[in-house]
């Protein structure tokens, strides 16, 4: 198995979750102008009426936005070494990326 599997596994994973968690963190956290708690019923039905943004998801955009960007620069790359061959400076690369962007 090529080296460079493991690294893009874990930053499949961390797509994964960046993703997600705006649309968690707005919903958890929100609350309505008249101050209750976005439930089930707000999550299921018509969406006319959107819960204030509080500052972790609008933070966990802004994280959303920069996680893309950085993409957009790692998976070509990654891609193109998988292809090619695989040296271990190119694995200890993509291991500092990830872990950077863990951290």
């Amino acid at each position: 198995m090529n080296a460079m599997v493991a690294p893009v596994l874990v930053f499949a994973g961390l797509v994964l979750i960046q993703t997600l968690w705006p649309a968690v963190s707005h919903w958890y956290f929100a609350r309505f102008q008249d101050g209750r708690r976005a439930g089930l019923s707000d999550l299921l039905g018509p969406r006319d009426h959107q819960p204030e943004v509080t500052q972790s998801t609008d933070r966990a955009r802004r994280a959303l936005q920069n996680f893309t960007e950085a993409s957009l620069l790692f998976l070509p790359a990654m891609v193109l070494v998988m292809t090619l061959s695989s040296s271990e400076l190119a694995v200890t690369g993509a291991w500092v990326f990830v872990l950077a962007r863990v951290v």
